[in-house]
């Protein structure tokens, strides 16, 4: 462990529901290349809790705006769920993600 990398118990803890370490199977094959994943591994090990703690919030707030827009209807395609999804995709900058447009 680096001396910024911090205890999986202790990312447990900050990211709460969003802690999902049995996922990361499915992330890894999903992920375009290994250097992608490597990537995304090597920038978790210099995460600090601060960084952690900024991922759940965004990733609170990105579910709870996604969630609003569902419950007040808005459809598929339209203008403001085109900018929901992409709120979603830039949301996930701690690791590399290919946009779905290229």
């Amino acid at each position: 462990m680096s001396t910024h990398e911090v205890p999986e118990a202790r990312r447990k803890e900050i990211m709460g529901e969003f802690y999902r370490p049995e996922l990361a199977s499915r992330r890894r094959k999903n992920t375009a290349t290994r250097e992608e994943w490597a990537q995304a591994m090597e920038k978790a090990k210099v995460h600090v809790e601060a960084d952690w703690a900024a991922m759940r919030e965004k990733t609170s707030h990105v579910q709870e705006t996604l969630a609003d827009a569902m419950r007040r209807g808005v459809k598929p395609g339209s203008a403001e769920a085109n900018e929901l999804a992409e709120m979603a995709w830039e949301s996930l900058d701690w690791f590399p993600v290919t946009h779905p447009s290229t």
